[in-house]
């Protein structure tokens, strides 16, 4: 399938140029040592390199354009400049495949533990109702119909869309994915628009790439930005983690769950044995 060409100034958001009034492309790369002549490289902030330092390579490997998120004076080919090029490079991944994200009713589910179990009880569920029902996560991609070996938790912004795409084409009106941290703090949903979301507890984990538990939890709260508009966010009351992200909530509304006696959804152990639990 072709790509389609996307004019640059349809990019969400501030969006300014240098070297010319507009670009319409149909063929982005944020890896300079990957790009091909006619490419347009995304400059994107890692955690260890910084893409903004290979635009001059990028150049010379045949790209015709940059996005960046400040002007660079190293460079002679058209600049487009952008707030965020981890959001850009998302947004252009799901315009590419023709927006398929809006096609889907999506749930989204984070947490340090539990959003496996979680995820494939929603999609066994789902299934149950007769509804055609995609899944990513930990374990399996599945686009409704055919399934493979998971990559990553939560894919990059590309493999994402198409993953979506595949979904819509075969029939799946939901899906269910796990969003890890590493996911939400490099922007790789941030095109997405969520129609349940829920954190299901916030332990101690993924220091080493966060940092500290603040900044863990801090990732961990972006999936309210991924939420529908008067959605409220689930959030797992049993756990300590999440009565303190609960704190964190200003403008996001949320509704709390477990077996706590506090909780807005509070959920009730009929019977406990090792074959399994009864709930109401």
């Amino acid at each position: 399938m072709p790509l389609p060409v996307i004019s640059l100034r349809s990019i969400p958001g501030t969006v300014a140029f240098m070297g010319c009034g507009d670009l319409a492309a149909d063929r982005f790369c944020a890896d300079s040592r990957l790009i091909q002549k006619g490419d347009v490289f995304v400059a994107v902030r890692g955690t260890t390199i910084n893409g903004h330092d290979f635009a001059a390579a990028a150049v010379k490997g045949g790209a015709r354009a940059i996005i960046t998120e400040r002007p660079l004076a190293d460079v002679s080919v058209p600049q487009c400049i952008v707030r965020d090029t981890r959001r850009t490079l998302a947004w252009l991944a799901m315009a590419q495949q023709s927006f398929p994200a809006e096609k889907l009713t999506i749930t989204g589910v984070t947490g340090t533990n539990g959003k496996t179990t979680t995820t494939w009880m929603l999609r066994s569920i789902l299934r149950q109702a007769q509804i055609r029902t995609g899944l990513i996560g930990t374990i399996e991609y599945s686009d409704g119909w055919h399934s493979e070996n998971a990559r990553l938790t939560t894919p990059s912004p590309e493999d994402l869309a198409l993953l979506l795409r595949r979904m819509t084409v075969c029939g799946s009106s939901h899906c269910v994915m796990e969003i890890s941290s590493h996911a939400l703090h490099q922007q790789r949903c941030s095109a997405l628009l969520l129609s349940a979301a829920a954190i299901t507890n916030i332990t101690r984990d993924h220091l080493d790439y966060h940092g500290s538990w603040d900044d863990y939890l801090s990732s961990k709260l972006l999936i309210a930005e991924l939420l529908r508009p008067g959605v409220p966010l689930l959030l797992g009351f049993d756990d300590p983690g999440c009565r303190k992200a609960a704190e964190r909530l200003q403008d996001t509304q949320y509704r709390s769950f477990g077996v706590s006696d506090d909780c807005l959804d509070r959920v009730t152990i009929l019977e406990s044995s090792a074959a399994g639990q009864s709930l109401q």
